[in-house]
């Protein structure tokens, strides 16, 4: 009897690893200033800026995101520049260069970011299907949390 909880908790955790979402890091950013577009890359930051950023005291208690959802056909390419994030901190004023991560969650299939990576900053539908892209600030609010929020990403034959 034993034995046969063993083999069924061991298949249970197994179904539920394998329903896990993948979720990674496709790019870095930092929020511009008025006016400019989002200084977005594959690796922008560095530990220095970081940890200068870290110890300025800026803290970010809001993130203000559009297009809250992307739609695209698959061949068709989205530039990440495109994106508005506004960083707004813990006296409502607007922070600028604000180191953000965005990651996705969703099929690593589903969007191609080989060209990204090399030389750009859009990223290819290559197939159908559902994610989200997480925008995440590196500095954190007043609570120590750091504030995140997504923009759906759909992708249509």
């Amino acid at each position: 009897m034993a034995r046969l909880l063993c083999i069924l908790s061991i298949t249970a955790l197994g179904c539920v690893i394998a329903a896990e979402t993948p979720y990674f890091r496709i790019a870095e950013a930092f929020t511009p200033s008025h006016g400019q577009e989002l200084d977005v890359s594959y690796r922008v930051h560095t530990a220095p800026i970081l940890s200068e950023i870290l110890a300025s005291g800026v803290f970010v208690e809001r993130l203000e995101i559009s297009p809250a959802e992307i739609r695209l056909g698959v061949g068709e390419t989205f530039s990440l520049q495109q994106l508005r994030i506004t960083a707004f901190g813990s006296d409502g004023n607007i922070q600028v260069h604000v180191p953000l991560m965005l990651d996705l969650e969703g099929p690593v299939e589903m969007l191609d970011f080989e060209a990204f990576k090399v030389s750009g900053d859009e990223i290819r539908a290559a197939q159908s299907g559902q994610a989200k892209i997480w925008i995440t600030s590196a500095v954190p609010s007043l609570s120590g949390e750091n504030i995140k929020r997504s923009i759906l990403v759909v992708v249509d034959h």
